[in-house]
């Protein structure tokens, strides 16, 4: 094989499960019939939850410049963005819990 064509190969599967491994479970998140009976600042809590673990797991793929294709400036400058997201979405995770579990 075309040593071109297995690096494009190569990008395309770490593309595709670094995608995966992001959306999966922001689906089932949505999707989840236990949140159903649940009151709405919990499921958003809850979700900004699922979606700041999925920006954790961007950080180092990110700073580490693991994902081809992406140039290291335009990498660090998501991983910034991404880093922002992060923490306004921990912040609205632990918010929306605490006014729902407060004592």
């Amino acid at each position: 094989m075309n040593s071109k064509l297995i690096n494009r190969y190569r990008s395309f599967l770490l593309w595709f499960a670094f995608l995966v491994a992001i959306l999966v479970p922001i689906a089932a998140s949505l999707t989840s019939p236990l949140l159903a009976w649940r009151e709405p600042v919990y499921v958003v809590g809850g979700f900004f939850g699922v979606m700041s673990l999925a920006l954790l797991l961007a950080q180092p793929m990110l700073a580490a410049k693991y994902l081809p294709g992406v140039s290291y400036q335009v990498s660090k400058r998501i991983h910034r963005w991404v880093g922002c997201a992060l923490i306004i979405s921990v912040m609205i995770h632990v918010v929306a819990l605490w006014f729902v579990l407060a004592p």
